[in-house]
C-alpha cells in the first residue's frame, strides 16, 4: 500500500512539474509575441518621427530659402497635418507656431570635452630646467606636466654582424645569425623589413613604387627589380603558413563561401580585367582562407578545394554550388543563405508586393527571433534549443506557403 501511495504522490508531482514546463513555455511564447509587437510599434514610431522630420525640413526650406534654387517636381506638393503645401510655399497659418523667445529657452553652458591622454601610446619624459642663471637663489615650487605628439620618421638601419670565430679541437666555433627563413639566407633584406613592406602593401594598399619613394627618403636606395624579388621571396616564404590555414578551416563541420570579384592587371593588353577568388570562413576557429586559380569562377575550382571535405556548408544560390556533394553519398550538406533569398523577395516587390511582403514578414520574424536571443546573450545550446522550438516551424510554415505559391501562382 506505501508503495502504491508513493507512485501516486510521484506521479502526481510529475504531472504538476509537466503542467508548470507547459505553462513557462506559453509564458515565453507570449513574451515573444509581445516583444515582437513592441518591435512593430517601434518601427511605426520610427516611422512617424521620419515623416515628421521630413515635414519640419520642408517648412524650413520653405521658410527660410534653401541652398539650391531648383525646384523639384516630386516634392512640389507635401502633406502637412493632411493638409497639401503647394509649389508656392503656401500652408494654414493656423499650423505653424510663433517662434519661441530666445530667453524662454537659454543656451546651455558650453561643456568642454575631456582632454585625451593618449595612454596608448610609449611615453618619453623630458625633464625641463630653466637656465642655470636664473636659478641662483630660486626656490622650487612645483611641476607642471604636458604633452605633444612627436612622429619619428621610419628609418632603415644596416646591421652589421662581425662574427667572432673561434678554433677548438680542429674545429671552428662559429656564432650564428639571428634567425631567417632559408629564402633570405643569402638576401640583405631582414624579415622585420620584408613584414613591413607586405603590411604596407597588402594591409594599408601602399604599393611598391611609392615604399621605394620612402625608402629613398630614408637613406636607402633600393632597386625596384630588388625590392619586387623580395617581396615575391617572401610570399612564397608565407606558402606553408597558408597551407596549414586552409588546412584548419577544412576541418570545421560548418563553413561560409563566398566568391568575390578582384582586378588583376592583364600585362598582354596593359589594362585591369575582372577575375575571381573564392573565400571561405570557418565561423567557430574564425579563420579564413581566399583561393585563387587563374580568376575562374567556375564549378570545378570550388568542388577541387571540397574535395575531401565533410560537413555543411552556407552559400548564396550561385548555380556552382548546387551540385557539390551530389556524387559522394552526400557528404556535404548545404545551406541557403537568409540574407540572399530576402533579398530576392526585396526586388520582387514591383512585380508582386503582396507576396513579397508576406515572405518578408516571415523572414523578418526569424530575424527579430536571433536578435532576441542574441541580445539576452542565452548560451549557444539554449539558442540551439529555442531554434529548434520556435523557429524551426516558422521555416516549415514557410516552405508550405512556398511549395502553395508554386504549386498555385494566384494564391
Amino acid at each position: 500500500m506505501k508503495r502504491n501511495h508513493l507512485n501516486d504522490f510521484l506521479v502526481e508531482q510529475i504531472k504538476n512539474k509537466d503542467s508548470q514546463i507547459e505553462g513557462l513555455n506559453q509564458l515565453i511564447s507570449s513574451l515573444i509575441e509581445k516583444i515582437e509587437s513592441l518591435e512593430k510599434n517601434i518601427c511605426s514610431y520610427e516611422n512617424l518621427v521620419k515623416e515628421l522630420r521630413d515635414t519640419i525640413n520642408l517648412l524650413n526650406k520653405r521658410l527660410y530659402g534653401s541652398k539650391s534654387e531648383k525646384s523639384h517636381s516630386e516634392n512640389s506638393e507635401r502633406k502637412y497635418n493632411g493638409e497639401k503645401l503647394s509649389s508656392k510655399g503656401t500652408y494654414p497659418k493656423e499650423k505653424i507656431e510663433e517662434k519661441p523667445d530666445k530667453k524662454s529657452n537659454p543656451r546651455k553652458a558650453y561643456k568642454r570635452p575631456e582632454r585625451r591622454t593618449y595612454d596608448d601610446i610609449e611615453e618619453k619624459i623630458e625633464i625641463l630646467e630653466p637656465d642655470a642663471e636664473e636659478l641662483i637663489g630660486a626656490k622650487f615650487v612645483r611641476s607642471e606636466k604636458s604633452f605633444r605628439l612627436y612622429m619619428i620618421p621610419a628609418k632603415i638601419v644596416k646591421v652589421i654582424y662581425d662574427r667572432r670565430i673561434y678554433a677548438k679541437d680542429g674545429h671552428l666555433i662559429m656564432p650564428k645569425l639571428p634567425y631567417t627563413p632559408e629564402e633570405f639566407y643569402r638576401r640583405h633584406a631582414d624579415p622585420s623589413l620584408m613584414a613591413g613592406i607586405l603590411t604596407n602593401k597588402f594591409l594599408y594598399h601602399l604599393p611598391i613604387h611609392r615604399q621605394l619613394n620612402m625608402f629613398v627618403n630614408a637613406g636607402a636606395k633600393i632597386a625596384r627589380s630588388t625590392l619586387y624579388d623580395w617581396c615575391g621571396t617572401a610570399i612564397d616564404a608565407l606558402e606553408g603558413l597558408y597551407y596549414s590555414i586552409r588546412s584548419e578551416v577544412l576541418k570545421g563541420n560548418y563553413l561560409n563561401i563566398d566568391e568575390t570579384t578582384i582586378s588583376v592587371i592583364d600585362e598582354d593588353v596593359h589594362h585591369a580585367k575582372k577575375e575571381y577568388m573564392w573565400g571561405l570562413v570557418n565561423t567557430r576557429s574564425k579563420l579564413t582562407f581566399f583561393a585563387y586559380e587563374d580568376g575562374s569562377r567556375s564549378r570545378n575550382v570550388i568542388s577541387n578545394i571540397l574535395e575531401r571535405y565533410i560537413g555543411t556548408i552556407q552559400t548564396d544560390g550561385y548555380s556552382a554550388y548546387k551540385s557539390i556533394g551530389e556524387n559522394e553519398n552526400n557528404k556535404i550538406q548545404r545551406l541557403s543563405c537568409l540574407s540572399h533569398i530576402r533579398r530576392k523577395f526585396l526586388e520582387s516587390r514591383d512585380n508582386d508586393r503582396e507576396n513579397s511582403e508576406k515572405a518578408l514578414g516571415i523572414i523578418d520574424k526569424i530575424y527579430r527571433l536571433e536578435r532576441f536571443f542574441r541580445k539576452q546573450k542565452f548560451h549557444p545550446d539554449k539558442i540551439r534549443e529555442y531554434r529548434i522550438r520556435y523557429v524551426v516551424p516558422i521555416f516549415h510554415k514557410f516552405k508550405n506557403w512556398l511549395e502553395k505559391s508554386i504549386s498555385n501562382p494566384k494564391i
